[in-house]
């Protein structure tokens, strides 16, 4: 962003030289990037306000303002005089234009062009919208050569289009309204995964897939650029509003009982579902995956689950990459060449993350050297670790080299659907009674946790509440105290689900020190306080 829009406001100074007035350059969060401003009366005017480099114009904090308003709305603004919010900033009229990335259509930041209210014209909102598209079309070029020719590709399919359109590489998606109302980010990758085929064979391909709650009919078009495939252009049919009887039947299946997706597994939620449904494709016909996802979430389950819907009769082999003691790189990789050497049944090999480089390379070019028809199925699991770009080589080595179709498991905070059923049952598994059962507000409240430790932590959570609960009905006050303390004082929205996990994520990483935690947010220490008030979260319990 910094980089795209230098030349342009070094341009926009250059015309506006000897006039009153400044430019100022946000994130897409209204962080002030960058401030120029040559008049000494304007600049000591701006600096009473704290107009300046680092400080935050969300309306949130300081009202209808020209940059925090553009933000907001997400489109052109100005704001003159007296329509701001503050009276400090009364003083000024300020004109402020989003800008968007032109491949991925994320706001990057704000152009605002601010004078005195006294000289106040109609020229400021159309300065500061030519300088908007000026710094989005250097933006495209900074793009690579595969992704402005994906744009071009989405931009063609979607002039006129009466369909949803989706234009995707490993990198990036690109959807037009239509699709984008049916997609979520298991849909996508999904797509990606099936794209992946089309383009390896290097035909359309048309396909039935379910999407959301819907069941539609795609086709698939590898893109070039030259000889370079670059991607895959996706065109989506969406169905017919379902008539009266059909919706009566939905119903009907809405009351059935609970769905076990893989090997017996537990969960409702579309995006489990489907995610299911992906892995099962790939285990139906032999192929490799590698289960990716944070502590908790059900890796190896799902892995097992695979291998009893799938594999031959018999216990899978679980390897695990935590090496016993005295186990030697050579003894573990024997240990696999061994098993792989086996061509019935499922291989399982976890932890792939804390396996050094040179074992995981070797363990690719071990499965990379076994014809897919002399091995057994063959699973890893890797918890994600962000961030780590060692890790993710190792991934892609994995991925690439020996083939595996790389999936990633939600967290169960993104998988709030699930939480009934998994705690249901989890205390069917350890109840001594089989009639036990959580109460609807019990419920409720499970789904306004953070589960940072996912269907692991919850089961945990069942297992103790079958053991010291005397009724049938596990009741709210039934919940252990320290469980109750961490709800906040009202249910989240799923946006305010992500803010709070990155919050208790960052504080975590810092041990709890809140002036570290917000600046590794990008947050001011006021702000992260009352963010923290908001989400319901009592400060005096937060344990590190």
């Amino acid at each position: 962003m910094l980089r795209a829009s230098q030349p342009v406001i070094d341009c926009l100074i250059e015309r506006l030289h000897g006039t009153p007035t400044s430019v100022l350059l946000t994130d897409g969060g209204a962080r002030i990037l960058r401030r120029d401003v040559a008049e000494f009366d304007l600049r000591r005017r701006l600096d009473s306000v704290n107009a300046e480099r680092g400080f935050y114009y969300l309306e949130e904090y300081t009202g209808t303002n020209g940059l925090g308003t553009a933000v907001e709305e997400r489109r052109p603004v100005q704001i003159t005089g007296p329509e701001h919010f503050c009276g400090p900033l009364e003083q000024f009229t300020c004109a402020g234009v989003p800008i968007f990335h032109p491949l991925t259509g994320h706001l990057e930041g704000v152009i605002d062009v601010t004078c005195r209210f006294l000289d106040t014209n109609e020229r400021l909102l159309p300065i500061a919208v030519e300088a908007a598209a000026e710094i989005e079309e250097r933006l495209f070029l900074q793009c690579t050569r595969r992704e402005q020719a994906l744009l071009r590709a989405f931009l063609r399919a979607s002039k006129g289009a009466r369909s949803g359109i989706v234009a995707l590489n490993d990198q990036v998606l690109l959807s037009n309204a239509l699709a984008a109302r049916i997609l979520n980010q298991t849909d996508q990758t999904a797509l990606w995964e099936y794209a992946v085929h089309a383009i390896k064979a290097g035909r359309d391909k048309a396909l039935t897939l379910t999407l959301g709650d819907l069941e539609v009919n795609t086709a698939f078009h590898p893109m070039r650029e030259g000889d370079e495939v670059v991607g895959a252009l996706v065109e989506i049919d969406l169905p017919r509003r379902p008539t009266a009887a059909e919706r009566s039947r939905s119903q009907e299946v809405a009351g059935a009982p609970l769905r076990r997706a893989v090997g017996g597994l537990v969960g409702e939620s579309a995006s489990w579902i489907r995610l299911c449904g992906l892995a099962s494709w790939y285990a139906s016909r032999g192929l490799p995956l590698l289960l990716l996802g944070e502590r908790g979430v059900g890796k190896l389950a799902l892995a097992k689950g695979l291998h009893a819907d799938f594999g031959d009769p018999g216990e899978p082999t679980v390897i695990e990459g935590a090496m016993s003691a005295g186990e030697d790189n050579a003894r573990w990789l024997g240990r696999v060449r061994r098993r792989l050497a086996q061509p019935r049944g499922t291989l399982i090999v976890t932890h792939v993350e804390l396996l050094p480089a040179a074992v995981v390379e070797a363990l690719a070019g071990l499965l990379a050297g076994t014809p897919a028809d002399r091995r057994p199925f063959v699973v890893a699991t890797a918890v994600e670790t962000p961030d780590q770009p060692e890790t993710e080589h190792r991934y892609d080595l994995l991925a690439q080299h020996a083939g595996l179709a790389r999936i990633e498991l939600p967290p169960l905070r993104e998988r709030l659907e699930d939480i009934r059923p998994l705690a249901q049952h989890f205390l069917e598994r350890h109840a001594p009674r089989p009639t036990m059962r959580f109460s609807p507000e019990a419920v409720q409240a499970l789904g306004r946790l953070n589960w940072s430790g996912n269907a692991r932590e919850l089961e945990t959570l069942a297992q103790q509440l079958a053991a010291t609960v005397p009724g049938a009905v596990i009741e709210l006050d039934d919940l252990p105290q320290d469980v109750r303390a961490r709800l906040p004082r009202r249910s989240l929205t799923r946006f305010e689900q992500s803010e709070l996990h990155a919050i208790l994520g960052a504080l975590r990483e810092t041990g709890g020190n809140k002036k570290e935690a917000a600046r590794h947010l990008g947050l001011a220490r006021s702000t992260l306080y009352r963010k923290l008030r908001a989400l319901g979260i009592d400060q005096t319990r937060l344990l590190f």
